[in-house]
């Protein structure tokens, strides 16, 4: 989709990975925003953990993950302008919003 101030969104399905978040991340323009929404760990009290678990294991591996570790930990940390994380369905997903400095 392209907008009047040059700026484009890119709609994706990837497995999110640390080398797939780091290309992403290099490519982004200065000031950019990237928006992330992917798989987040759930509480452990959340009926559909379990149930999660022999879903991803068998459908998305590499969605565990993002249940192992946080994409903030995956990040350049001296290029980060912003940061938001907010979850959702339980804690099940999640969607973060990055911004690149100037």
């Amino acid at each position: 989709m392209f907008f009047s101030d040059t700026r484009y969104s890119l709609f994706a399905k990837y497995a999110l990975t640390k080398q797939t978040l780091s290309e992403a991340w290099r490519i982004l323009k200065r000031g950019g925003r990237l928006v992330i929404v992917d798989y987040h760990r759930p509480s452990i009290a959340n009926p559909l953990y379990w149930p999660m678990v022999a879903i991803l294991k068998t459908l998305e591996p590499f969605a565990l993950d993002l249940w192992r570790h946080e994409i903030r930990d995956w990040l350049p940390g001296s290029d980060v302008a912003e940061f938001s994380q907010r979850t959702s369905f339980g804690g099940l997903y999640q969607l973060v919003t990055l911004t690149k400095r100037d």
